[in-house]
């Protein structure tokens, strides 16, 4: 039973550590993609921003 008890443990460790890795990755990507796009973004509120006003 603790054999059992001990592969499960380490099975779920792992799986966190794997899911922890790509959530990482993910959210580098997206915070990547952000920085990239910043200025494009920018640009394009104050383009509305200024024909608006």
């Amino acid at each position: 039973m603790d054999i059992v008890l001990f592969k499960l443990c380490v099975n779920v460790t792992f799986l966190v550590s794997v899911l922890n890795n790509y959530y990482n990755t993910v959210i580098k990507n997206i915070i990547a993609l952000i920085h990239r796009n910043q200025y494009l973004i920018l640009n394009e509120c104050s383009i509305k921003f200024c024909t608006f006003n």
